[in-house]
């Protein structure tokens, strides 16, 4: 089943969708084809460049897309040579006379073509190198929001006609992404203390309010053309949004250094970089504070919140209806693996016996919490830390993915959470404690990208320091951001976090979250 792509490929924007495409035939559409997609569909490899394919790869399917193209031949033109989607028509055209002469004649090419899978997917360029004031040009957008949509359709009415004239019957045609959610935009723009950049998705999105009549009117009047209308918007602006929805906020819980009496009623972050649930875990590193240290902090936020409500009961009322998060450890484990000369707790303890120490302190600490008024608390295992990149480049992997022994040592902390939550809940009247699983949450990722030959799940997406592990200050990161499970040789990417989220929010697997999920924590 031979595929046609035509798309502007949104500077490296690169998206990973799966699609009902049941109205033309039962498949699956992709921007690019990544593996298990493409094996769907049939194919083994990527749909071959047209710069690059050779006649044989003219009867299999041809990439037609270019960086910086768009509907319009001045899109990207100020980028340098760009491919706009008239010139890529006119090298489908010359694909099938190449087509015509390997299979004998322009009969039986069009009898091939009418059986073909064309993927369209163009107009995000449009809007942002094109028309989104001051996002590339000082000059400003010509145009109205609704003039500017109807030019685009009216000039994509005329190319999608010359690629039906051209034997087309199957078209997939894409409306534009979310493109108030990118982060080029989110960069420039404010956002209002919203997930995105709202007018820019609205400006865009009269682009796609227009395409379902456009492909209604090309299957009506073009005798057996099947255009099917794929609203990409709409698909992944849930995505987006979901992380910032899940619970209700409408933006991220401020730092406590900050914290403004507003921000105590509401829900503050404690978190500090390099902090465990030791009090010496990674002492050498500067000053960082530990569980217990943000728990004292936490004390002065319930005595804040005392002093507004007027009294200890209402504080404590909003206090146990508040949700928890703790999600610490792992430093206490890369300090024990990595760092065994500054490290106290690699010379004192075995693997068991550290986890042991490390469980019977953050029991301790989690009744502290307790004690302050926290009844629904989600308590986080270990990440797998031996499929991070800076573990990686330290120990051999032996073939595998990622380092097992530090995982299984890991592990060892992991496995004796549930017992802890078990004995919390059954010990202390109304506790609610949840535990989520991370490394059984994300291990399966990282394991299917290194299965799939893919080295964006166990590389980082910027260049990292040595030591720190940390991206060296003001270098330029991957462009391809969204494919890459690790920001630095640490940290999770921020849609590593967002599939993670999912998983936890929703409970999909009882592997993942213990005795319940997220969801059903916020909703006690």
């Amino acid at each position: 089943m031979p595929l046609f792509d035509f798309q502007d490929v949104l500077h490296g924007y690169r998206i990973y969708i799966t699609l009902d495409l049941s109205m033309i035939v039962d498949s699956i559409g992709i921007f690019e084809l990544n593996r298990p997609c493409s094996e769907l569909l049939g194919f083994e490899k990527y749909i071959p460049r047209y710069a690059n394919a050779t006649s044989k790869d003219s009867v299999g399917g041809v990439n037609y897309g270019s960086g910086g193209a768009g509907i319009l031949d001045e899109t990207g033109r100020t980028l340098g040579d760009v491919i706009s989607f008239n010139e890529q028509l006119s090298n489908h055209n010359g694909t099938i006379w190449r087509l015509a002469e390997l299979l004998g004649g322009t009969i039986a090419a069009s009898g091939h073509l009418r059986k073909c899978i064309y993927y369209v997917g163009l107009g995000n360029n449009d809007y942002l190198l094109n028309y989104v004031p001051k996002f590339y040009s000082s000059t400003g957008a010509p145009y109205t929001p609704k003039r500017f949509a109807t030019l685009l359709i009216s000039q994509y009415s005329k190319q999608l006609r010359i690629l039906y004239s051209y034997g087309a019957r199957k078209i997939a045609v894409f409306g534009t992404a979310p493109l108030g959610c990118i982060p080029q935009v989110l960069h420039r723009f404010p956002t209002d203390g919203k997930p995105c950049v709202e007018w820019i998705n609205i400006e865009a999105g009269m682009f796609n309010t227009r395409m379902l009549p456009l492909v209604d009117q090309l299957n009506t009047n073009l005798p057996d053309a099947q255009f099917i209308y794929i609203n990409y918007t709409a698909i992944s602006y849930t995505d987006i949004v979901k992380f910032a929805e899940y619970l209700g906020f409408e933006d991220y819980t401020p730092p406590f250094a900050s914290a403004t009496d507003a921000d105590y009623l509401t829900g503050v972050n404690y978190a500090s970089g390099a902090g465990g649930i030791l009090n010496y875990t990674n002492y050498y590193a500067g000053a960082r504070y530990d569980l217990a240290t943000q728990i004292e902090h936490h004390a002065y936020t319930v005595s804040q919140v005392e002093r507004m409500l007027g009294n200890s009961t209402q504080a404590r009322e909003l206090l146990n209806k508040c949700v928890y998060v703790s999600n610490i450890g792992n430093n206490d484990y890369l300090n024990y693996v990595l760092n065994p000369i500054l490290s106290p707790a690699t010379k004192l303890y075995t693997p068991h016996q550290f986890a042991d120490v490390v469980v019977q302190t953050y029991s301790q600490q989690l009744e502290i919490l307790y004690r302050y008024g926290a009844r629904k608390i989600a308590i986080f295992g270990t990440a797998p830390l031996g499929c991070t990149p800076q573990v990686r480049h330290r120990y051999p992997i032996e073939g595998k993915p990622c380092v097992e022994w530090i995982n299984n040592e890991a592990g060892l902390f992991n496995t004796r959470m549930i017992p802890l939550i078990d004995q919390l809940n059954t010990n202390l009247p109304d506790a609610q404690f949840i535990f989520i699983n991370y490394t059984a949450i994300s291990y399966s990722d990282i394991i299917d990208s290194f299965l799939s030959g893919f080295t964006v799940g166990t590389v980082q997406c910027c260049v990292s320091e040595s030591i720190t592990g940390l991206c060296f200050p003001d270098s330029i990161p991957c462009p391809n951001r969204k494919e890459f499970l690790f920001w630095d040789n640490y940290h999770p990417t921020e849609m590593s976090n967002m599939a993670a989220t999912e998983k936890m929010y929703n409970g999909s697997s009882p592997r993942y979250t213990y005795p319940m999920d997220l969801q059903q924590l916020a909703l006690k």
